[in-house]
């Protein structure tokens, strides 16, 4: 999942630096991908801080 995430903000980046009249929305789906994946990993990580072994074994950290 992060590597398509990674995969389409830079490709909303690209589209950013060669359609300038767009940069606004190309950097806005871009900032918007990334708060949705840092949520997503918060939201995840969120429920093993109830067990100390998980919150070190578990991905979402």
């Amino acid at each position: 999942m992060a590597g398509a995430c990674a995969l389409t903000i830079i490709g909303c980046l690209a589209a950013a630096r060669r359609r300038p009249d767009a940069a606004g929305a190309a950097l806005g789906t871009a900032t918007g991908i990334a708060f949705g994946l840092t949520a997503a990993v918060l939201k995840a990580g969120a429920g093993t801080f109830d067990d100390p072994v998980a919150l070190v074994t578990n991905w979402a950290p």
